[in-house]
């Protein structure tokens, strides 16, 4: 595989870093926003170096994103993961949250920070998920 997908995705990485500097943003919400896309951006470039494909959805991260995806629009928050879990009778939040890190490593969210609605929908889920 080239090392050009890898070296701009690393590239991207440092020039979010170097953006909020820039502005001097440091604020807490910034600062783990950019942890979340540099881990993000992290998994993808061990993928393409592994030479991995990167991992379809099953059809329950499908579901849980489109679920999420169609609260954000009709609430303006994220679902807590207490809500997916009784939207989709889960007997454990953890089941969501399981979901929810599976779909964060697949890059089509970001889980930002502790909070109970730290759900945020990366730009890829727009093109490759069909209600």
């Amino acid at each position: 595989m080239s090392r050009l997908p890898t070296q701009r995705l690393l590239a991207a990485a440092a020039t979010l870093t170097d953006v909020a500097a820039e502005l001097g943003i440091y604020d807490k919400e910034t600062a783990t926003l950019l942890r979340g896309h540099a881990h993000a951006l992290s998994c993808l470039v061990e993928k393409l170096q592994s030479g991995r494909r990167l991992d379809p959805l099953t059809p329950a991260q499908s579901r849980v994103l489109t679920y999420v995806r169609k609260y954000l629009e009709s609430h303006g928050e994220a679902p807590t993961r207490k809500q997916i879990a009784a939207h989709f009778d889960y007997a454990s939040h953890n089941a969501a949250q399981e979901h929810l890190r599976a779909l964060e490593r697949k890059g089509f969210v970001t889980l930002t920070g502790d909070g109970p609605r730290n759900i945020r929908l990366n730009k890829r889920q727009q093109t490759e998920v069909r209600p």
